[in-house]
């Protein structure tokens, strides 16, 4: 069975060989090589895809290890803290945008007299009345427990970045490597 393809060329579109030759107004089923070859049809050779280069190698192994400290960086491994509120561990987490927006509320309440606030955490069926200070205090320390894992996730990557051989990058390990431990607030 021959396996091989053969086109022509011809207002800018390729066309392919189907394997039934029309040559003296007769269809050929199955013609020879040489028959094809005579009514102009090229034999396709694919383009030989060159090996990578250690350096691309290298490469591709460095984005493949920041894309797991990337993916790490955004994984509740990273991102959570432990609410314990009458004996219950509750997961949480808010975003920057969620802090920013959670203080500014808080301020505003102190601003008008109101010593409490009250906690929606809807996705965890609970909702809790807390002494605005204290709350601030707990997204005080939210907000540095976040700060410092985006260090240490920067020192991470930088430090990738460093390294010299594929062996080094993949052997590197960073989960775990330096993180805070996560936060327990006790409400």
């Amino acid at each position: 069975m021959n396996m091989k393809r053969y086109y022509k060329e011809g207002n800018g579109k390729r066309v392919w060989f189907n394997g039934v030759l029309k040559s003296n107004g007769m269809q050929v089923i199955n013609p020879s090589e040489e028959q094809i070859f005579s009514e102009g049809w090229t034999e396709y050779v694919p383009p030989v895809v060159p090996e990578p280069t250690e350096e691309e190698l290298l490469e591709q192994a460095r984005e493949r290890k920041l894309s797991e400290l990337h993916a790490f960086d955004e994984s509740k491994e990273v991102n959570n803290c432990i609410i314990v509120y009458k004996g219950q561990e509750i997961d949480y987490w808010a975003k920057p945008s969620e802090r920013t927006d959670l203080k500014n509320a808080i301020r505003d309440c102190i601003a008008i007299g109101r010593e409490k606030y009250r906690l929606d955490l809807r996705d965890k069926g609970i909702s809790v009345v807390i002494p605005c200070e204290s709350l601030l205090m707990m997204l005080a320390q939210l907000e540095v427990y976040a700060i410092d894992c985006f260090n240490r996730t920067t020192d991470h990557e930088f430090f990738i970045k460093s390294l010299t051989t594929r062996d080094e990058i993949e052997a590197y390990e960073f989960r775990g490597n330096g993180y805070p431990q996560q936060l327990r607030l006790e409400l």
